[in-house]
């Protein structure tokens, strides 16, 4: 096992190497028994609550959690999630992964409900555009891919007559899915935690620049949402 900056190795026919937000100069005996687990039983770990994976190792919840602040992470879940990004990067196990950590047990109930969700926010997204015209800017984040909805507005695009901007961390994007304007954003490398710092920094700069370029309309509008709160909020 050996340690380098943020690196953890582990050696073997094919050695394994893990990046971490930070990793500290040394590690306890219970944090080595930890990390050895987690790099040689990847796809277990990766499906293991933390109560499970405390039982296995015959450490306390407290001790993974300690472990895991260690390393950078905010809690378990976020380690969970830093090992899967550099395990699987793509395919259907780390989808499968996906599903299975935000069920908490309760699968088939987490299942049926998140397909409804996803029927209505279909019927939402079909509502929404309906009356979109061609003097209005449809605004799309997109920075791996092109969403199955994103590519309905993008098509949509050509009869509706409206503009799209899409902001997205790829420089290519196929022709039938080009918007008007495309904005990159760099999030990080493919390997490592994609913040959404930088989108929320361009966006707040087109905030102001819109802003600007509206002078007192853009005061009057912010005016009549302030006296709209003070009217309605105590209602909702």
């Amino acid at each position: 096992m050996k340690i380098s900056g943020n690196h953890f190795c582990q050696k073997g026919r094919e050695p394994m190497c893990f990046t971490f937000p930070q990793m500290p100069e040394k590690l306890t005996a219970a944090e080595k028994t930890i990390m050895e687990y987690m790099i040689g039983h990847k796809e277990e770990f990766i499906f293991m609550s933390i109560g499970q994976l405390a039982n296995t190792l015959n450490v306390s919840d407290a001790t993974i959690s300690r472990f895991a602040r260690h390393l950078g992470c905010e809690d378990f879940k976020h380690l969970k999630q830093v090992v899967m990004e550099q395990t699987v990067q793509k395919g259907p196990v780390q989808k499968i992964a996906n599903t299975i950590r935000t069920g908490n047990g309760q699968f088939m109930e987490k299942w049926i409900e998140q397909q409804q969700y996803n029927l209505k926010k279909t019927m939402e997204l079909l509502e929404g555009l309906a009356p979109v015209r061609g003097e209005d800017l449809v605004i799309l984040f997109g920075f791996s891919k092109i969403s199955a909805e994103g590519s309905i507005i993008l098509e949509y695009q050509k009869s509706a007559g409206y503009q799209t901007l899409l902001f997205t961390g790829q420089f290519y994007q196929e022709e039938e899915k080009q918007a008007d304007i495309k904005l990159f954003v760099f999030r990080g490398e493919e390997n490592e935690y994609h913040s959404m710092s930088a989108p929320a920094a361009v966006v707040d700069a087109l905030v102001v620049s819109v802003s600007s370029q509206l002078g007192a309309k853009a005061v009057e509008n912010l005016d009549n949402v302030r006296k709209l709160k003070e009217k309605y909020s105590k209602k909702m």
